[in-house]
C-alpha cells in the first residue's frame, strides 16, 4: 500500500494540509514474500490455523496430512504394594492363618501313665483352661466325671472295647466341635489323642481318651498355651457327650 497527496489549488492558497487518501499498492514483485495480514471477520479457517498454533488448516490446504493426535500418558500397571493389601484386607481370619500365632511345640507329657499298675492320664496345671478324669481325688475345679460305653441302663448286647473305640474316632471326627477342627495324633486300642485347633489363630488344644476294661472312659482335655479358655474344654468334651448318647454312651453322674 502507498499513500497519495491529493490538494486543491484553492486549499493551497488557504494553506491547508493536503489529504491523503490510500491507493491500491502495485502487484508484488516476482519472488517477494506474501505480505502478512491480520484475521478479522469474514477470514478464511487458513487464517485462524495460521495464527492459533494450529497447522490443521494449512496442512489441508497445502495437500500436507495432519499430524496424528498424541497419545495419553501410559498408565502403571504396577500392583499395589503388599503393605497397602494388608492394611485394606484386616481380615483377623487372614492374619491368623498366615502367622499361625496359636501354633506350639507338643507337650511332653501326654498319653497313659502307670499308677500302681492302673493305667491312668495326667493331672491338669493350676490354670483353669483343662479339664481330666484324672483329677477326682485331687482338684474338684478340674475334675469331670467319667463316660460309660456300657452304662447300667443300656439296651442290647454289651459293647466291646474296639466297638467302643469305633464309635468314640466317628464323633471325634465328625467335623468341627464348638469351632475347633480336629485331627488325630495316636489311636491304639485303647488310646486316642486328638489335637483341636481353633479356626481363628490357630490356637490347639490336646485332648485324649483312655478305654478301660470296666467300659468306663478316663479323659483329658487342656489348653496349650494360656490360663482361661472361655469353658472352651468344657463345652468340647459336653458336646462330644451328646453326640454318643444316642449310642448308648453315658456318664457315670447320670447313674452314680
Amino acid at each position: 500500500m502507498r499513500l497519495a497527496s491529493l490538494s486543491s489549488p484553492a486549499a493551497a492558497r488557504r494553506g491547508a494540509a493536503p489529504r491523503h487518501v490510500v491507493a491500491a499498492s502495485a502487484a508484488p514483485r516476482p519472488g517477494a514474500p506474501e505480505p502478512s495480514r491480520r484475521c478479522g471477520r469474514g477470514v478464511g479457517g487458513d487464517c485462524r490455523a495460521r495464527f492459533s498454533g494450529g497447522g490443521g488448516g494449512n496442512a489441508r490446504a497445502r495437500g500436507e496430512r495432519a499430524a496424528p493426535p498424541a497419545d495419553p500418558p501410559p498408565t502403571s500397571s504396577r500392583l499395589p504394594p503388599l503393605s497397602d493389601f494388608v492394611l485394606n484386607s484386616a481380615n483377623v481370619a487372614v492374619l491368623a492363618s498366615l502367622f499361625n500365632w496359636g501354633s506350639t511345640p507338643r507337650p511332653s507329657g501326654l498319653g497313659p501313665k502307670e499308677i500302681n499298675g492302673t493305667k491312668a492320664l495326667s493331672l491338669c496345671p493350676s490354670t483353669p483352661n483343662c479339664i481330666s478324669t484324672a483329677e477326682e481325688a485331687n482338684d474338684e475345679k478340674h475334675y469331670v466325671p467319667q463316660w460309660s460305653f456300657n452304662p447300667p441302663a443300656r439296651k442290647g448286647g454289651k459293647k466291646t472295647m474296639a466297638e467302643a473305640m469305633a464309635d468314640l474316632v466317628a464323633v471325634t471326627t465328625a467335623g468341627a466341635v464348638e469351632g475347633f477342627t480336629p485331627q488325630i495324633v495316636t489311636q491304639t486300642d485303647d488310646y486316642l489323642y486328638l489335637e483341636f485347633t481353633s479356626p481363628t489363630f490357630g490356637f490347639v488344644d490336646d485332648v485324649e481318651f483312655l478305654l478301660k476294661e470296666n467300659s468306663e472312659v478316663e479323659y483329658r482335655s487342656a489348653s496349650r498355651i494360656g490360663e482361661s479358655d472361655g469353658d472352651a474344654n468344657r463345652k468340647r468334651i459336653r458336646a462330644l457327650r451328646k453326640a454318643l448318647e444316642p449310642r448308648g454312651w453315658k456318664s457315670i453322674a447320670a447313674f452314680e
